[in-house]
């Protein structure tokens, strides 16, 4: 099961911000799209979701048109982590994530809401006030609405932004037991080019609206970036250092 892109074109009036993407996103799979700002990433993942229409090409989700499914059949199959995401209301952790429930009218609530902050490790939080949470703890109660609505699909932009490194570390974890464990597809825009090496089945690299390679390399982060970088062996990844000025 997959989303599949096939040679979108994204405009803005005159303004190109795809140029004919193809890409191929499956289930069971973390996948992160890496580039520098302005190189389309969050359009790409709105495009997935529905929220800008192509002016050329389809998306597609489990083999049906994302152009024939209703706005309630979407919110049912991807669920969506916004940007530097914050509860707009002084809720309780647990009516927070009761929000994830929404496309699903009631159908197994409870049950669904407690499985996700047991998942996330926000049970002990469920009654706090998320006025109170630390940034870490917000982190993990925005994951949990997004793991109550029960979706084949999670789309991040920007998870990590302005968490912690263990934080981030403890997000991470959750994206990749979401993936390999749920057997959901992950799709992730991210800026921390270590954390997306690390945790990436499958890369995405992006500039200038278009997907330039998909693989982590020196020539491949170079041409994206315009800078140098080394890479060095890390376990089972790789570490990215950018070179000095």
């Amino acid at each position: 099961m997959s989303i599949v892109l096939d040679h979108i074109d994204v405009r803005a009036g005159n303004t190109v911000l795809l140029s004919d993407i193809n890409a191929q996103f499956a289930r069971g799979r973390v996948s992160v799209v890496i580039g520098p700002n302005g190189a389309g990433k969050t359009t790409l993942l709105k495009t997935v979701l529905g929220l800008v229409a192509p002016a050329n090409g389809h998306v597609s989700i489990d083999g049906a048109r994302l152009s024939t499914l209703s706005p309630l059949q979407r919110a049912r199959q991807i669920a969506y982590l916004a940007q530097s995401e914050v509860p707009a209301w002084n809720v309780t952790v647990r009516e927070l994530v009761a929000l994830g429930r929404i496309a699903w009218r009631g159908d197994a609530d409870d049950n669904a809401v407690s499985q996700a902050l047991i998942a996330t490790d926000t049970l002990h939080l469920a009654n706090r006030s998320v006025d109170t949470l630390s940034g870490g703890e917000c982190a993990r109660a925005m994951f949990a609405r997004v793991l109550a609505g029960q979706s084949n699909w999670i789309i991040a932009d920007e998870p990590l932004a302005n968490l912690d490194m263990p934080h981030q570390r403890d997000l991470l974890g959750l994206m990749r037991r979401a993936a390999h464990q749920q057997g959901k597809g992950v799709i992730s825009v991210m800026h921390e080019l270590n954390a997306a090496a690390a945790i990436a089945d499958d890369i995405y690299v992006m500039r200038s609206g278009a997907i330039i390679a998909n693989r982590i390399d020196q020539s491949t982060l170079s041409a994206a970036f315009d800078m140098e970088f080394d890479l060095l062996p890390h376990g089972d990844s790789i570490a990215i250092l950018p070179r000095p000025i």
